[in-house]
């Protein structure tokens, strides 16, 4: 078949870590040049089948190989877009474990073939409404069985460990705020995380506990690499090079014992981490119901502008996200909310749910910690229309957050409209006997002004009581 030059002026390139080759966008569609020099290697893995049972297993994206062509790469494939990009300290207990079962099972299949990941930490992982997908191409390498051994180790184990297992085993402890904190930025050292957990590890020297991280790490690495390799890393010095010979020379008589990692066993133990005791904010304040006529008149709201993606800003546990998706003929919805055990009901929900549109985010509005290698959260979950509702009181009466600030951050996530209340009650409930006072300055004249300083108001309507409804198309 005829090949397709793709001019280079019409090639988005993404950020990309991968020496295969890189990811692009072309015709609004993700693809992946592969570098010459890597050309028969990809190729290989191609033919290998591999690919097509992760995909005929839901495990990878759907993937294909095309006749197209760039300036730099004669072999490029083509990946179905998994529309919502979320990283892993976005993700609730639920999500992190799923994402480390399927990077487990990844690399169970690709053994199969003769493959393992380079890679095991969480941004190999993207979920499609509500199911974790391995996304990296590029991370496959084949299990190399040089050492005599009659299993073999894991590349990628010490980071396994790192990114998921480490984190996981904290925020089942109870620790979610160090656990998540662990999920972005340079990886938990073992060392950190195995003196959190023993007291025995506590007595002992950082640097003792340093050095066992890395012989470990290394030496469940390294009977799935090939002796090539492991002798030009051992090269760096004479004393580490004699050293190389000696462990080869042992594991032509021995193999190198206790060096096999059981994906099986491991995939096990992981299974088996439980979920923090269940303490939501809210309680049950989105339960399973009809909606009500206040999210009925949303609901229409959103069929009258047809916006192609919706953004739920607190939406709690994602029932009136999922009412939306079901309502309306929106690609998604992103059901962002800061209650991690809110994020894992809707989860729950959705793995249940094959025909699902809603994309769970753990999202904290008032400050987001992330990665600069990638694009802001702003970026990555903008939508044409970003839902508020209930949301507003509290970040003005109990956060201290000023309006500006509030409708600003909103803006940033907004493409064309925003639908917002206003509480004029403040944070009044039906449970209280009396109306709580509000500040002089909390007033809907006060709001109206601001609101129309970052979007032109296309409507206002008071639902009830304690709510005046806004939309509003941005005004820049």
């Amino acid at each position: 078949m005829s090949s397709q030059p793709i001019p280079a002026g019409e090639i988005r390139r993404h950020p990309s870590y991968d020496p295969n080759g890189y990811l692009f966008e072309w015709n609004g569609e993700i693809h992946r040049a592969i570098h010459p020099a890597r050309r028969e290697a990809m190729l290989a893995l191609w033919r290998s089948g591999l690919v097509e049972e992760l995909v005929e297993r839901d495990l990878f994206p759907h993937t294909e190989l095309t006749t197209l062509t760039t300036d730099d790469s004669d072999l490029v494939f083509r990946h179905a877009r998994v529309p919502v990009v979320t990283h892993p300290d976005e993700w609730s207990f639920e999500m992190l474990k799923d994402a480390a079962l399927t990077t487990l099972e990844v690399n169970r299949v690709a053994r199969r073939h003769g493959y393992q990941t380079l890679d095991a930490h969480g941004f190999n992982i993207l979920f499609r409404h509500g199911h974790p997908l391995f996304i990296d191409l590029g991370s496959f390498v084949p299990v190399y069985r040089d050492f005599n051994c009659k299993r073999p180790g894991w590349r990628p184990y010490g980071e396994f460990l790192r990114s998921f297992d480490a984190p996981l085993r904290m925020w089942s402890a109870g620790d979610a705020f160090l656990a998540r904190h662990a999920l972005h930025g340079d990886q938990l050292p073992l060392t950190g995380y195995w003196r959190w957990r023993h007291r025995v590890a506590r007595a002992l020297p950082v640097a003792w506990l340093a050095r066992f991280e890395f012989l470990l790490t290394r030496y469940r690495a390294l009977n799935s690499v090939p002796l090539a390799e492991f002798r030009r890393i051992a090269s760096v010095s004479e004393r580490r090079a004699r050293l190389a010979e000696r462990i080869i020379a042992f594991s032509r008589h021995w193999g190198l014992p206790f060096s096999a990692v059981d994906l099986e066993a491991l995939q096990r133990r992981t299974a088996a981490i439980r979920p923090p005791r269940a303490d939501s904010a809210w309680g049950d304040y989105h339960r399973e119901a009809r909606p009500d006529a206040r999210q009925a008149h949303i609901i229409e709201l959103v069929r009258r502008h047809r916006p192609r993606t919706v953004l739920d800003m607190a939406g709690n546990a994602g029932f009136f996200s999922r009412a939306i998706a079901d309502a309306t003929d929106v690609d998604h919805v992103i059901c962002a909310d800061y209650d991690s055990n809110a994020i894992d009901h809707l989860y729950r929900a959705l793995r249940e749910d094959d025909d699902s549109r809603v994309d769970p985010v753990l999202l904290n509005f008032s400050m987001s910690i992330g990665d600069r290698r990638f694009q802001a959260a702003e970026q990555r979950l903008a939508s044409d229309m970003v839902l508020a509702l209930a949301l507003t009181h509290h970040l003005l009466l109990t956060q201290k957050l000023t309006i500006d600030f509030i409708l600003q951050r909103l803006k940033r996530f907004t493409r064309k409209l925003l639908v917002i209340e206003f509480m004029p009650l403040g944070l009044y409930s039906s449970r209280f006997e009396r109306i709580p006072e509000v500040p002089d300055w909390y007033r809907l004249d006060w709001f109206r002004e601001a609101f129309s300083r970052y979007f032109e108001t296309i409507e206002e309507t008071r639902l009830a009581r304690n709510r005046v409804l806004f939309v509003g198309r941005r005004n820049d």
